[in-house]
């Protein structure tokens, strides 16, 4: 009896693998698509071709997006993912084919900024999402923890800051225009 549930836990473990290997591989197509379709959206958003989805050419994008695509949000996420990755940083699909899309867009607001310019700080950035075990671990390494309300304010963007209480989880907005550093402190006491 003992032999068989071995058997029969051996046959399960190797359907398991069996079949996330299957997966492995409709991930991989799945990155390819997903460029392709940014692609295609894009030639349809930039080139206007939306317009003429009636006669009268009264369409807008918002609307092509909503029937076509579900939403607005969809479609310009698969444009951001194509734009940045295959034409700005000239990556082709099978170099991210390995990385789940959502991991690359958490990369995006990043490298869109303009701040990182560097190719090799982008490739260590991808690199970082390829190996990361998840989109939450990812996110967790890419989050500065120990930046003081002092660094925020010497920061020179025009960015809001969110905080979070560790207790409740409630996320808070500061202004930067609302920061006070220690030292203007110091100098109004």
């Amino acid at each position: 009896m003992e032999n068989e549930e071995k058997v029969k836990l051996q046959r399960k473990v190797g359907e398991l693998t069996e079949l996330e290997d299957k997966l492995k591989l409709i991930f991989k197509e799945e990155i390819k698509n997903i460029f392709h379709i940014g692609a295609t959206l894009s030639q349809i958003r930039d080139r206007k071709l939306y317009y003429y989805k009636d006669t009268d050419g009264n369409y807008t994008w918002d609307m092509w997006c909503r029937e076509f695509m579900g939403s607005k949000a969809t479609a310009n996420r698969y444009i951001l993912l194509y734009h940045t990755f295959i034409v700005y940083y000239k990556y082709k699909s099978e170099e991210l084919e390995d990385i789940h899309y959502t991991k690359l867009l958490c990369l995006t607001p990043l490298l869109t900024s303009g701040e990182i310019k560097n190719k090799d700080d982008v490739d260590e950035l991808v690199e970082r999402a390829r190996t990361a075990p998840s989109l939450s671990e990812l996110k967790k390494g890419l989050i500065q923890k120990d930046m003081s309300l002092d660094d925020i304010a010497q920061c020179s963007h025009i960015l809001d800051y969110y905080v979070q209480c560790r207790i409740c989880g409630e996320r808070r907005i500061i202004k930067k225009s609302n920061i006070i550093n220690s030292k203007e402190i110091e100098d109004k006491f």
